[in-house]
């Protein structure tokens, strides 16, 4: 094998320098508490699966269900393992659990139903003339976006931020409408009309309403970045958990929170409040003039203040939940990193004792529960530096320069698995490699193919329309992890067939391989 610049005796300037003594980088104390915390959660993981996995071979007709495997793994039942719908789960934890912020369940409910009164009809064509009578630009005002992500709500809070001044001047319009020369019937709609006008009036120019409205989209924005991040398909493990971990320590944790009980907003993190910050504390918003509450006597600045102190305790609130739904499935994907290949790539640094541990934990789990044969690791160990040591040389070269420059981890892995020069002699170290990270992003795009193909599929004439089907289906991987499968197939399959034969030899008629299967013949 022949590599321009690819031999194991590198000779790069950064990296004998990184690797010398004197300037060994050692991690700060609280990621070393971090990295403790999660070998003890690793620890305990494992012991709880290595008894279930012993249990079963013991006595594979023992009758586990799913809600007793759920319990024994101690998962949320709607626990979802690659975490891509976890950050809506957590607003819907906030929503209707805590009660310290019960404020945000009643903010979304009046600005939805606030929007949801001028969408279409009469009134839509009203506030069409109002905005062109302000010269001003009227913003989609649809109260909700037909998806499960928290992009919706965020909707419907910036919607209602960008109309305010034209919704206002519409409601002053309907409850100071005059009614004379009406009949009945119109005068009665014309007064049912003022007086849900009087009480949206009432709202809107609440202080608290306006700042909480801004304030939550400014928020959202953030869960909505990461909720965006954990829905793209190549995303590995480990980069999705760097969001999250950036998420809750550095953004919930300290950045927002800090920001919002120091009143030292910035325009990255509060675009909204930021801009608007100002003329609240006068209590004015866009020209209307805000009431505050009376605990405040009056002082615009002193309840802008206060608001801000309530904000930061919704940040709170969400970051206790986000770190109970994420705390779950953060061994894994983290002990995966060493197997970064942007990092192996690009990094001029020595592996770090930190990487020789959490590559022998993954080593242990497909090895131990999984009971994937295996070299010593010793030996896989040998072939991750060997690794490391191909991609930094071939970095090197013109061919790989300017396609790996800023690439994902996905586009190494198609280099990885189809050079030979790279992935020669390392095939065990490649096996593992599938089975922890490649074959995550492997089914997440099989599950985004399903999902296309029922839509183009889905017509009227079948009944499969897709507001059924959204409705009344769930499309997601949601199995264990590979290394995993077999032993809970295993043992599923025998129970279910009650110890008779279940697998059989199949012959691939195209190219005359065969394989034995653990899939069963349902005609026997």
């Amino acid at each position: 094998m022949h590599l321009e610049g690819l031999t194991e005796d590198v000779t790069w300037p950064q990296f004998q320098r990184c690797n010398s003594p004197s300037q060994d980088v050692t991690a700060s104390p609280k990621m070393e508490v971090l990295e403790q915390q999660r070998q003890e959660e690793y620890t305990a993981l494992l012991e709880r699966y290595q008894t279930f996995a012993d249990s079963i071979q013991a006595d594979p007709r023992m009758k586990k269900d799913a809600g007793a495997i759920i319990e024994f793994l101690n998962l949320p039942q709607d626990f979802d393992p690659k975490a891509r719908k976890e950050p809506e789960k957590v607003l819907d934890d906030v929503w209707w659990k805590d009660l310290n912020v019960t404020w945000h369940r009643t903010i979304a409910g009046d600005a939805a139903e606030i929007l949801s009164k001028i969408s279409w009809g009469k009134a839509f064509e009203e506030v069409l003339k109002v905005a062109e009578q302000l010269e001003q630009r009227l913003k989609n005002p649809a109260a909700h976006c037909d998806t499960r992500f928290a992009q919706a709500e965020r909707k419907v809070y910036e919607n209602l931020a960008g109309n305010y001044q034209i919704i206002v001047t519409h409601n002053e319009a309907l409850e100071s409408a005059d009614l004379t020369g009406l009949s009945d019937g119109m005068r009665q709609r014309g007064r049912e009309r003022a007086a849900e006008a009087k009480h949206f009036l009432k709202e809107l120019r609440k202080m608290a309403f306006v700042v909480r409205v801004l304030g939550l989209s400014d928020l959202l924005r953030h869960v909505k970045n990461l909720s965006l991040f954990q829905q793209t398909v190549n995303t590995l493990p480990w980069e999705v958990q760097e969001k999250e971990i950036y998420f809750h320590e550095v953004l919930l944790n300290t950045v927002l929170t800090e920001e919002l009980h120091s009143n030292t907003l910035t325009e990255e993190n509060f675009p909204l409040l930021y801009k608007h910050q100002a003329e609240l504390t006068t209590k004015m918003y866009l020209g209307v003039n805000l009431t505050v509450a009376p605990a405040h006597h009056g002082n615009g600045r002193a309840a802008f203040l206060s608001l801000l102190r309530g904000l930061a305790r919704w940040c709170d609130v969400t970051r206790e939940y986000f770190k109970t739904r994420f705390q779950h499935h953060v061994q894994i994907g983290w002990m995966a990193k060493c197997m970064d290949l942007r990092k192996l790539c690009l990094s001029p640094c020595q592996l770090s004792v930190h990487d020789k541990e959490h590559l022998k934990k993954i080593y242990d789990w497909a090895t131990l529960v999984g009971k994937i044969e295996l070299p010593t690791f010793d030996e896989l160990w040998e072939q991750h530096k060997l690794v490391k040591v191909r991609l930094m040389a071939a970095r090197m070269t013109e061919g790989y320069a300017s396609k790996w420059k800023d690439a994902s981890g996905t586009v190494l892995m198609e280099d990885l698995f189809t050079d030979e020069r790279l992935y020669e002699d390392v095939q065990d170290w490649l096996y593992l490699f599938q089975l922890c990270c490649a074959l995550k992003i492997q089914n997440e795009a099989v599950v985004e193919g399903m999902g296309s193909t029922i839509d183009r599929h889905a017509t009227s004439v079948t009944g499969l329309t897709q507001d059924k089907y959204v409705k009344e289906s769930f499309i997601e991987y949601n199995g264990p992890a590979p290394s995993e499968c077999d032993g809970f197939f295993t043992a599923a399959l025998g129970l279910h067939f009650k110890g008779k034969p279940w697998k059989f030899h199949h012959t691939d008629p195209g190219n005359g391989s065969s394989a034995a299967t653990g899939f069963p013949r349902f005609s026997d």
